[in-house]
């Protein structure tokens, strides 16, 4: 895992090989930087890091917890982490991980997807309420705060995970769970209101073979002051893809997806949309967020940028702004990131990964920032 700073308004492209802060290197074919996330943990106003190796330790999978303020140089994770995570044995624990609070607390929550695929289980979602001040000593799973369990084997559930912000206007955060295998790949994904893991809250269930849940994300699209939710189904259609939107509600009901208010709809065969989705904020300062979903299948790949609000269809080749990979085959649009306002210009910035992009190397990948401003 790669950590660059970018206070000073970074530009012109960095070969990561040089141009990073500190890098932290994990064991072989553990996968570190699979996952992260970053956020406040303890409360000390520093931010700190979540990094999973969801295939630790004979695929039980890690997630490290290291404390801000960061470090420089090399080092290997497992020597400067405070926390250690360590899943159960094929959980695949670290598959997600998300940083936000959804406890009401006074630090950020840790969440964790463990959707155990190679072990054929339900999969599991794990809450650890202000990791790093009240879980320092914590081990594993039998430490979390609290933990929800999927419906059925295979459901794949905690592919994904977000902390989506308030969807209910409770005035505390909220969390977005996504099952792609659940009804046979039709998908499902599952809110759960105010940290309650006990059980959901909602459940808004994929068409067929749709596998509605590989990617999911959360803001206010529409300026009403409740969160929305956005749900990416790559299979829809026999691999065209697609994603949905559901609006936020003081009473969030279990429903079909298909019933969302807005979509975001491809036409290619293959194109893949909605392999990944991101509500990077209000990036053309409107005052509605705005939705960035990944299309990394069809040439180069891209990425797309709707402007909010998110009414109805909108076709793919309509959007407000469009990214392209710069090869065919890149896979630009795989995964997508929020890391806020980065420059300090008022925008926030866009994060976009083309992971098989061959600039000096077969598949050595690229991540690219894209400060909004002038978008």
């Amino acid at each position: 895992v790669y950590v660059v700073g970018v206070g000073d308004a970074p530009s012109g492209a960095t070969t990561l090989s040089s141009g990073f802060d500190w890098l932290l290197t994990g064991n072989a074919s553990s996968q570190l930087g699979a996952a992260v996330a970053a956020g406040d943990l303890d409360g000390d106003g520093q931010v700190d890091l979540a990094l999973a190796a969801p295939l630790e330790s004979g695929l039980s999978g890690r997630v490290y917890l290291i404390g801000g303020p960061i470090g420089s140089g090399t080092s290997g994770v497992a020597s400067v982490d405070d926390v250690t995570l360590t899943g159960a044995l094929l959980a695949e624990f670290g598959t997600s991980v998300a940083v936000g609070d959804v406890s009401g607390g006074s630090a950020a929550d840790l969440v964790v997807g463990a959707p155990a695929s190679f072990a054929g289980t339900t999969g599991t979602v794990y809450l650890y309420a202000d990791p790093l001040s009240d879980c320092i000593g914590c081990t594993g799973t039998a430490d979390a705060t609290a933990s929800l369990i999927g419906e059925s084997s295979g459901a794949l559930f905690g592919w994904s995970v977000a902390a989506v912000g308030d969807v209910d206007g409770s005035g505390v955060g909220d969390m977005l769970i996504g099952a792609p295998g659940q009804g046979s790949g039709d998908g499902a994904v599952y809110l759960v209101l105010d940290g309650g893991f006990g059980a959901w809250d909602a459940r808004y269930v994929g068409a067929s073979a749709e596998e509605a849940g590989t990617s999911v994300a959360g803001g206010d699209l529409d300026d009403d002051g409740y969160s929305d939710l956005v749900v990416g189904a790559p299979s829809r259609i026999s691999g065209v893809g697609g994603a949905t939107v559901m609006y936020g509600t003081a009473s969030p009901a279990s429903v079909a997806l298909s019933t969302g208010a807005g979509s975001i709809v491809g036409s290619a065969p293959g194109a893949a949309v909605g392999t990944s989705v991101s509500v990077p904020g209000d990036v053309n300062q409107d005052g509605s967020a705005d939705l960035m979903v990944g299309v990394p299948g069809i040439g180069a790949g891209s990425v797309v940028l709707f402007y909010g609000p998110i009414l109805g269809p909108n076709f793919v080749g309509t959007e407000d702004v469009t990214i392209m990979g710069a090869s065919s085959g890149d896979g630009l649009g795989r995964s997508l990131g929020a890391p806020g306002d980065v420059n300090g210009d008022g925008y926030p910035d866009l994060l976009v990964g083309a992971p098989a992009h061959d600039g000096g190397g077969t598949d050595r990948g690229q991540a690219s920032l894209i400060l909004a401003l002038g978008l």
